[in-house]
């Protein structure tokens, strides 16, 4: 249970609604995000879609740290990350 962390508040919610994760994260000092797939009729994609209104809205409210969990690159889908992601994770991976 996340909200069991000191200083950790876990939030559910519509990410494809920008308006809803803003107010979710009105006060936060940071956000982490995992979202990460397509919706069942293959049309709207959370990772895309959800993410990019986690990342307006940190930027609307002030939030400077973001931490985006993704497994882009990892697998089958390795062709999908650009070239510029692996040269700066040399060093990691």
């Amino acid at each position: 249970e996340l909200n069991a962390i000191e200083g950790v508040t876990a939030i559910r919610g519509d990410a494809f609604e920008q308006k809803a994760v803003e107010n979710a994260m009105d006060g936060c000092d940071a956000a982490i995000t995992t979202l990460g797939g397509a919706t069942s009729d293959g049309g709207k994609r959370v990772d895309y879609d959800g993410n990019s209104n986690v990342i307006e809205s940190a930027g609307i409210l002030g939030v400077t740290r973001v931490i985006l969990v993704t497994s882009v690159g990892c697998g089958s889908s390795k062709e999908a990350a650009p070239p510029n992601v692996f040269e700066a994770l040399k060093e990691v991976l």
